[in-house]
C-alpha cells in the first residue's frame, strides 16, 4: 500500500478512510470434477475531497447544492489507489486440496470526478 499511495498521490498524504472489500468465486469445473474457489481482497485508500455539487433552478441558473450532504461531508472524489490479491483453490470431490494459486498482487489508481 506505501508504494501504491506513492505511485498515486505523489508526496500528497491519503485522507482516508482505508477501506477493505472481500469477494468470494465459486465455479464448479465440469471437466475437471472439481470445485475451484477463488478469494479476492480489495484494500482502498485515496486522497479525497468531499463536495455537494449544484442544482438547477427552473430558470437553468446553477446554485450551489442545498441537499442535505452524504455523510456529513458531500459526495467523495479525488484519487482513490489501492491494491489487489488473492488466492484459488481447486478442490476434488472428496474434499482434497488439488492445487493452490496465489494471485499477483496489483496495484491500481482511480480518479473519481467531482460532484455535477
Amino acid at each position: 500500500m506505501k508504494q501504491a499511495a506513492k505511485n498515486a498521490v505523489e508526496g500528497r498524504s491519503p485522507t482516508g478512510p482505508r477501506e477493505t472489500a472481500e469477494v468470494l468465486y465459486v465455479t464448479w469445473l465440469p471437466e475437471a470434477k472439481q470445485l475451484r474457489v477463488h478469494f479476492q481482497t480489495t484494500i482502498t485508500d485515496g486522497a479525497y475531497s468531499y463536495g455537494r455539487g449544484v442544482e438547477l433552478r427552473e430558470d437553468g441558473d446553477r446554485l450551489p447544492s442545498s441537499r442535505p450532504p452524504r455523510d456529513q461531508g458531500g459526495v467523495r472524489y479525488g484519487t482513490m489507489f489501492g491494491v489487489e490479491l488473492g488466492m484459488a483453490y481447486e478442490v476434488s470431490k472428496t474434499g482434497a486440496v488439488e492445487r493452490t494459486a496465489p494471485r499477483p498482487i496489483r496495484s491500481f489508481k482511480k480518479e473519481l470526478p467531482p460532484p455535477a
